[in-house]
């Protein structure tokens, strides 16, 4: 049953996609949007649970969904992300999980100064790092605001302010 998945899957991988199709952008109203898929990562994953002494084995693949959008004010614009990570693991099946995001920034050019406002908002069972070792159920808000400063036509500086709000 997984030999005929796997063979496809590496065809999937294999066969190359026209430019044009991996930036296909929509129009809807003032609402541009891209869609983006992405095998993040495939294979064998051989310390699961990142033990020292008996480490486990097991197949692992994450496949990305995402869509992004720019939504056009009058004024200015709104950037939406919204993604999510399908995480598989074939044998350990306490460690699969589905891990959303979102993001949104509102930007409002004022001739060269572009001030702005963001906030974000991840659920996800990943390792924050290498030194933690126990993928546990995590939130993440932040918001931030700041200042873009367009220096030359192909150059701006950005001073953002990034709070968390909260992590759970």
């Amino acid at each position: 049953m997984m030999k005929p998945v796997i063979v496809a899957f590496a065809l999937l991988l294999i066969v190359p996609v026209p430019q044009a199709a991996a930036q296909e952008r929509f129009q809807t109203g003032n609402l541009a949007w891209t869609p983006v898929i992405s095998l993040r990562d495939a294979g064998l994953d051989t310390n699961v649970y990142d033990e020292a002494t008996d480490p486990k084995r097991d197949h692992l693949a994450i496949v990305s969904p995402q869509v992004d959008g720019v939504l056009e004010l009058g004024a200015g614009s709104l950037a939406l992300t919204g993604a999510a990570d399908f995480v598989y693991f074939r044998r350990y099946t306490d460690e699969r999980s589905i891990n959303p995001r979102v993001t949104a920034r509102l930007e409002v050019p004022l001739s060269r100064i572009r001030p702005f406002g963001s906030a974000s908002y991840v659920q996800t069972r990943e390792r924050p790092n290498s030194e933690i070792d126990l993928r546990a159920r995590r939130t993440d808000r932040e918001v931030g605001a700041g200042l873009g400063l367009t220096l030359t036509s192909r150059a701006t500086f950005e001073a953002p302010m990034i709070r968390p709000v909260s992590s759970r």
